[in-house]
């Protein structure tokens, strides 16, 4: 997965990507929370889940903090939905490195054993809530 990566520059895009706290007022946190709104006296169910991450490599480059950022920027996701009525499947520190396809720098991309792990996920919310 490192290929092409140097380590100051993975720093330097793992910081601009994933090391902001968040909070409800943040523009991206006030959007998703109109989406959960204009669903809500709807017949439409409505599943919200937080994509797997790979936190690992994060972890490699910058330390602990790394996986603490990414829960409670989760955790203010899911607090926002929750007010409004809706569970979350957080999923964003739950996979190992080895199932993403990215090259160059991390991001959410999955090989098969990730995708097929979150269709797996994804199904049994779904079964349940029927």
């Amino acid at each position: 997965n490192l290929k092409g990566a140097n380590d100051e520059n993975m720093k330097k895009k793992l910081i601009f990507f994933y090391m902001s706290s968040i909070s409800d007022k943040h523009q991206k946190i006030v959007s998703l929370k109109k989406i959960a709104q204009l669903y809500k006296n709807s017949n439409t169910k409505v599943i919200f889940y937080i994509t797997p991450l790979d936190y690992q490599t994060g972890e490699k480059y910058l330390g602990s903090r790394f996986k603490e950022t990414v829960q409670e920027n989760a955790s203010v996701i899911k607090s926002v939905l929750q007010k409004e009525g809706y569970s979350v499947i957080d999923m964003s520190v739950s996979l190992d490195s080895d199932v993403f396809s990215w090259t160059g720098w991390p991001n959410e991309h999955l090989k098969y054993e990730g995708r097929s792990f979150l269709a797996k996920m994804l199904k049994e919310r779904i079964t349940a809530e029927n």
